[in-house]
């Protein structure tokens, strides 16, 4: 079921990669018009590139894939199966970018994967408050929840829907902050070779997708095994669409931002959040 999600999470996280490009003031479409000159270097020169950053994007694109295919209930959607997943993409992403030929990206890669081990447990806490949210052990007993209370921002007491919207802005900006860095120079001899700098692209664009994906998840469900209709689709479509310009927009926030004040401020923000969002959603039970 990993396949079916895959493709659904690389469009997502293009789209997000489209409006990371905006906020930094980047060229218009860079993102499209980068991938597309990659595969085609891939495609036309032969340059060779290491068998990790191959694994580590597989690794990447296989936890994307688990992890939007149960956004849509395409495969299990339990709270110990999804952070499994998220932690594949994660690993998965850095050892993709781990091609480096420059002293000064191995230096910032490994600043950027202590970043995401601290992240990630922000995220697991942003994931464990949505699920606590509905008492639920998985994704198809939330949207149960949400067919017979309605939509669920707008169910029960105040403190458990501020923590909800907590969460899921914790789970958002985790996207933007676990996702790899851009850090070797597009040219000269320092470039990427090519199925190397097309595979981080896609284990990027994975990870920000799949965690896209989660938003509409939790704020209106969509079950694809039990049949979900067109316009049920169109709307968990269009949530996911949001989603994504917001992961995008966090994204080219914290890239403009420098390790340090990331690590400092950005960090601990969303830690404070995913413990904020904990904390009122036990309160408000």
């Amino acid at each position: 079921m990993a396949a079916l999600g895959i493709p659904l999470a690389l469009l997502l996280g293009a789209a997000a990669d489209l409006v990371a490009s905006f906020v930094r003031s980047e060229a218009r479409l860079r993102p499209v018009l980068a991938f597309r000159a990659e595969l085609r270097r891939a495609l036309t020169r032969r340059e060779p590139t290491s068998l990790l950053a191959g694994l580590g994007a597989g690794a990447a694109l296989l936890g994307a894939g688990l992890i939007t295919a149960a956004a849509i209930g395409a495969s299990p959607g339990d709270p110990g199966l999804l952070m499994l997943a998220l932690a594949l993409a994660v690993v998965g992403s850095h050892l993709a970018a781990s091609e480096r030929v420059t002293r000064p990206a191995a230096a910032r890669a490994r600043a950027r994967a202590l970043e995401s081990a601290l992240v990630y447990a922000g995220a697991a806490a942003g994931l464990g408050a949505l699920f606590l949210r509905w008492r639920a052990d998985d994704l198809t007993a939330v949207w149960g929840a949400g067919e017979i209370l309605g939509f669920p921002l707008a169910v029960g007491p105040a403190a458990a829907a501020i923590g909800q919207a907590l969460a899921l802005l914790a789970v958002a900006a985790a996207a933007g902050l676990l996702t790899p860095l851009e850090t070797e120079p597009p040219r000269g001899r320092h470039r990427r070779p090519a199925a190397a700098a097309l595979l981080l692209r896609m284990g990027r664009w994975g990870l920000a997708g799949a965690l896209a994906a989660l938003v509409p998840a939790f704020a209106v469900g969509f079950d694809l095994v039990e049949g979900g209709d067109a316009p049920a689709f169109a709307r968990w479509a269009g949530v996911a669409l949001v989603a994504s310009a917001v992961v995008g927009a966090i994204w080219g926030a914290l890239d403009r931002l420098g390790p340090r004040l990331r690590l400092r401020a950005s960090v601990p923000a969303l830690l404070a959040a995913s413990a904020a969002a904990v904390v009122l959603v036990s309160v408000g039970r």
